[in-house]
């Protein structure tokens, strides 16, 4: 067997497991959902995408704030990136009230 041989075994086992990740920071919860993808009491996690649809809702309730995201709208949500406590969102469409 030659080193490349070697080499490739271990190789494509590492590529091949699923190395444990870093779980995602909880940033809230669904406390009101009406033509949305999600349901109420759903876990807000860092990095989600929430979108409605026409007529719909959705209201999020994390430790500091409570979201309303208005019909036809989207938003990203993740946790701030300096690592201090705190949310950072991205409105991409429609309309979000604090």
């Amino acid at each position: 067997m030659t080193l490349r041989q070697g080499l490739a075994l271990p190789m494509v086992l590492l590529l091949a497991t699923d190395l444990p990740r870093a779980p995602r920071a909880v940033l809230g919860v669904v406390v009101v959902v009406n033509a949305s993808e999600v349901s109420e009491g759903s876990t807000v996690y860092d990095g989600d995408r929430f979108s409605t649809g026409t007529g719909g809702v959705l209201r999020l309730r994390g430790v500091a704030v409570t979201l309303d995201l208005a019909e036809e709208s989207m938003v990203f949500v993740r946790s701030e990136p300096s690592g201090r406590p705190g949310t950072e969102v991205e409105l991409s469409k429609g309309a979000l009230t604090i």
